[in-house]
């Protein structure tokens, strides 16, 4: 497992430490924050506070709403997922005067592939014998695509009337918050 230095921990949550980033959006099957949040701001000596766990339990989720409520907020709502509640979760983020947003919205294009866990009868997620999650693709119409897009260009409209910074690139994103943290540092 890797050691990370900006990682905010429980206990930094729990001794009301603010000055870092939630990286906020849907979990699964996502992979932005491994593999482009983490490592930038890592070596960027920025602190964030990462929902997505491998092994997460029902305990987690109390953490996780002091890190939203404490946190800045960079939300990115990835083309690798739907993200319908993300956007409602966006909405919220923006029109909360307290809170501090950066938003990466990615387009939704018809004919992706995005992986779901399998599910049994019950609705629980179906494991191999090594107990890894069975993932199946499911395939996005054009007219789910478009229904899609359609909202997520409703909340881009809505951050383009409120200012709040909105990108469409994950880099992108992660650089306005570079450049908001030098620029905090530099008034401290």
């Amino acid at each position: 497992m890797t050691e990370y230095k900006y990682e905010v921990t429980d206990e930094m949550l729990l001794d009301g430490f603010t000055n870092f980033f939630f990286l906020g959006g849907a979990c699964n099957p996502t992979t932005w924050r491994e593999d482009i949040a983490i490592p930038f701001l890592e070596k960027h000596r920025v602190y964030w506070y990462n929902p997505q766990k491998k092994d997460w339990k029902p305990s987690d989720a109390q953490m996780e709403q002091l890190a939203k409520v404490q946190g800045h907020h960079l939300f990115v709502v990835s083309s690798m997922t739907r993200g319908l509640v993300s956007l409602l979760e966006v909405v919220a983020g923006v029109l909360t005067p307290s809170q501090r947003i950066v938003v990466v919205m990615e387009h939704m294009l018809p004919g992706l592939n995005i992986p779901y866990p399998l599910r049994d009868e019950e609705g629980g997620k179906v494991r191999d014998d090594d107990g890894n999650v069975i993932m199946v693709d499911q395939v996005v119409g054009a007219k789910e695509a478009s229904l899609i897009e359609d909202a997520r260009q409703w909340v881009w409209n809505l951050m383009e009337i409120l200012q709040v910074p909105h990108y469409r690139d994950v880099g992108d994103g992660l650089n306005a918050i570079l450049y908001e943290q030098r620029r905090e540092r530099s008034r401290s």
